[in-house]
């Protein structure tokens, strides 16, 4: 089976500002330094800076450290907390076609008659 393409952050465009910009704030606004920050996170700075720009390479075990460090951690629960697609694609019994490419999951929603808006659509 082949390997599913691996999607990072830069590649979403404007996410990786936002996502670069967010954090910066947050460091700012508790008036700590990236050295800080980095080293309070166990982490490099050049870790640091590639978390910032979303390089796929990161392991999420250095994200948590960073996110506890700024006091953002209980965030991360609000990840996927509304995730529309993922409880249609439940409630017409799918099953784990949510992990499948974009393509198979709507084809499954098609043939169960299960329209979604087109902020809904997958991949």
């Amino acid at each position: 089976m082949p390997k599913p393409p691996t999607i990072s952050i830069s590649q979403l465009g404007q996410d990786a500002t936002t996502l670069e910009v967010q954090l910066k704030d947050a460091r700012l606004r508790r008036h700590l330094s990236a050295e800080t920050v980095a080293s309070r996170a166990g982490i490099s700075r050049h870790t640091l800076s590639r978390i910032k720009l979303g390089s796929s390479s990161v392991t999420m075990g250095n994200c948590f450290h960073l996110f506890a460090v700024l006091g953002l951690e209980k965030d991360i629960h609000d990840v996927a907390r509304d995730n529309i697609v993922g409880r249609r694609l439940q409630d017409a019994g799918c099953g784990m076609v949510a992990a499948a490419p974009g393509a198979e999951a709507n084809r499954c929603l098609n043939r169960r008659k299960v329209k979604l808006t087109s902020v809904d659509k997958i991949c």
